[in-house]
């Protein structure tokens, strides 16, 4: 009996041996399938970790803009608070009615609206600085025409203020008060020079402009100068190279340029003193945008 499932084992080997292969094969795929699963798994995992780890580095950088935008608020509350003891100066014109018809008369008033001012000193420093504007043309073709070769002059006034003033010894509030005096003189002259001086393709119009240059010191001992242009409609602050170089050339004039005394003035040293400094450099320096 033995031998006969010996024979019939040999007879049957070669299926055994597709069967167990078989088995084998199937076995193989069933561990690579397995294989791949936990390689997916592993992957998600992965996949999960990198997303905590970008949600940790977003909540960082959440909470760097937080610190770096309270620090930001503090600066800025300790500025506010730092303002409230600098110095605010205010200048302006105030107009006052002479006692004639059509006279006017410009009073400069300077008051500290911010902290406590110590030691301070103002000066002030006008100008008279005409300038030539274009006219428009048009051609015979309908092409608009424009003079380019547009002039200025920048010319020191004298006496526009009287050397009368008023100081406070207040630390807030009105600190000076200059009186201004009649001009019904100086627009008299420049009125008439105006009109005697328009072109074909330009106008001319001159204005005076005012500025103060102001030195003082806070409560904490730090000093400041600051330069003021003030008009009728305000103030604007003047960076301090500028106005440097006006307070130079305040004081020394230009060559060739006489003074104008504003109570002693006329249309005929009005044109004198635009003829000899009038040029293109002041109005590309001043007036051009």
């Amino acid at each position: 009996m033995i031998s006969c499932f010996r024979n019939w084992c040999e007879r049957n080997a070669p299926i055994f041996d597709f069967v167990s292969k078989m088995l084998l094969g199937v076995a193989g795929l069933f561990i690579a399938i397995q294989a791949f699963r936990i390689s997916s798994t592993q992957v998600e995992i992965q996949r999960g970790q990198l997303g905590i780890q970008a949600g940790q580095l977003d909540i960082q950088k959440r909470q760097a803009e937080i610190q770096a935008a309270q620090i930001e608020i503090q600066k800025t509350q300790a500025r506010a608070q730092l303002a409230q003891h600098i110095p605010n100066l205010i200048a302006r014109l105030e107009l006052r009615k002479g006692s004639e018809k059509k006279d006017r008369i410009d009073d400069l008033i300077i008051t500290n609206e911010g902290g406590d001012i110590f030691s301070p000193h103002f000066d002030e420093f006008v100008f008279w600085m005409p300038r030539e504007l274009a006219i428009e043309r048009v051609d015979r073709e309908g092409k608009v025409i424009l003079p380019t070769d547009l002039r200025a002059a920048l010319i020191p006034l004298d006496g526009y203020f009287p050397r009368v003033s008023y100081a406070s010894s207040m630390t807030k509030g009105e600190l000076l008060r200059v009186p201004g005096q009649s001009l019904k003189r100086w627009d008299s002259a420049v009125a008439e020079f105006v009109a005697h001086s328009r072109v074909e393709d330009k106008s001319l119009v001159g204005i005076v402009r005012i500025f103060v240059r102001a030195r003082y010191a806070d409560k904490f001992g730090q000093s400041y100068e600051q330069y003021i242009e003030v008009s009728g409609t305000g103030q604007r602050q003047i960076l301090d190279n500028v106005g440097r170089e006006l307070v130079q050339l305040h004081k020394n004039g230009t060559p060739g340029v006489k003074r104008i005394y504003v109570n002693s003035v006329t249309p005929e040293i009005l044109s004198d003193n635009w003829d000899a400094s009038a040029n293109n450099e002041i109005w590309r320096k001043y007036y051009a945008p």
